[in-house]
């Protein structure tokens, strides 16, 4: 035998291995592709099925607190003659940058 019939006698080897490699890998594929969906399989065997993926649109509930477009109601300041005590606290640099505040020198 010489070296060209050698070679082809390889890749005849070659060919017919990975063809054997393909349909393996085509028939994994569709075994794993299959569900209830998609098969006469029941709905109860389908054990990890993912949740189908949410489309980009408004949340279902609201947000606690204030909502957007909605008028901001405050209390009215306690007038001065019922101040009786005022008290002033400090807070040290590290409250400051732990809060993310900035100070405004009053």
């Amino acid at each position: 035998m010489d070296s060209k019939d050698r070679q082809i006698e390889e890749l005849k080897a070659l060919v017919a291995a990975l063809t054997k490699r393909v349909a393996e890998l085509e028939l994994a594929l569709a075994k794993a592709t299959k569900d209830s969906s998609t098969s006469s399989k029941p709905p109860s065997s389908d054990l990890v099925k993912p949740k189908p993926k949410k489309g980009p649109g408004r949340p279902k509930r609201t947000k606690l607190g204030a909502q957007p477009g909605h008028q901001r109601n405050l209390r009215e300041p306690l007038p001065p003659e019922r101040v009786d005590e005022t008290i002033i606290q400090e807070i040290d640099s590290k409250e400051i940058q732990r809060l993310g505040l900035s100070p405004t020198g009053d």
